[in-house]
């Protein structure tokens, strides 16, 4: 498997997982973490939503948590989920 088929294989299986969050969750951290867009900061998050930065900080620790349940689930139950 070459490189590019490594990146289309893990680019799905992140939006599968991305798709598990709310609306607002994923869009945190599509935002936060670059995912089709330009990285942003928490700040910048929260002038967009127009709420506290604490706030931001909380919907993306709440998604991160549910990230990686998801991926534990998966890779306890299947060694190929996407």
């Amino acid at each position: 498997m070459n490189e590019q088929e490594k990146q289309t294989i893990n680019g799905i299986a992140i939006r599968k997982l991305l798709i598990t969050l709310t609306p607002q969750e994923e869009t945190v951290i599509c935002l936060y973490y670059g995912i089709g867009v330009p990285k942003h900061t928490i700040r910048n998050i929260s002038e967009e939503f127009n709420c506290s930065t604490d706030r931001v900080r909380s919907i993306w620790k709440r998604a991160m948590r549910k990230l990686r349940q998801r991926m534990k689930f998966h890779r306890l139950s299947s060694t190929d989920w996407y």
